[in-house]
């Protein structure tokens, strides 16, 4: 089971792979769950999973977007996190922390474009669960870059499948 849970939009799924390594590399014992096809295999009962590590962990990282807001699953994970978790809101894109919809703007958010904000989720991180003295700011690689080579890694991905795609129309036209 997690300590932290990661509740994303699938359209974001680059930022959350980015921030589960961001907060892997920088808090190293914590465990970290992202819906996945990682963590959730075929044949799996997708919602138990996510109810039983949504249940086990203890903080939810909520990527949040003027997109991902509108989407159920966002709400419906936060909801249950909101019952008895520490739920920590992460502006992303162009929505900004002080202009976050009701009831997220109840709660003191992080924006993932400061640099300043990584540095205190990992500090907040290790306060909330209560794990020894963080590293230094310097200790670890900014999020924004993590960010930029993910968004690098998909594209490239994305590329390199579209190729393929076409190779096999030409082998099948060949054939």
């Amino acid at each position: 089971m997690a300590d932290i849970f990661i509740s994303y939009w699938e359209g974001e799924g680059g930022i959350a792979t980015a921030l589960r390594y961001f907060v892997s590399q920088a808090i190293p014992s914590a465990s970290i769950f992202k819906a996945d096809a990682r963590s959730i295999r075929s044949g799996d009962s997708w919602l138990d999973i996510i109810r039983r590590e949504l249940k086990e962990s203890h903080v939810v990282l909520a990527i949040l977007s003027e997109e991902s807001i509108k989407r159920p699953w966002i709400n419906f994970e936060a909801g249950a996190a909101w019952i008895d978790k520490l739920l920590i809101p992460l502006c992303y894109g162009t929505l900004e922390k002080g202009r976050m919809p009701a009831p997220y703007n109840q709660l003191q958010a992080l924006q993932l474009r400061d640099e300043r904000d990584d540095h205190r989720l990992i500090i907040d991180l290790h306060h909330h669960l209560r794990i020894a003295t963080p590293p230094p700011e310097l200790a670890y690689i900014p999020l924004q870059v993590v960010m930029n080579k993910e968004s690098t890694y998909r594209k490239r991905l994305r590329m390199f499948n579209s190729q393929i795609r076409e190779f096999e129309s030409a082998d099948r036209q060949d054939a």
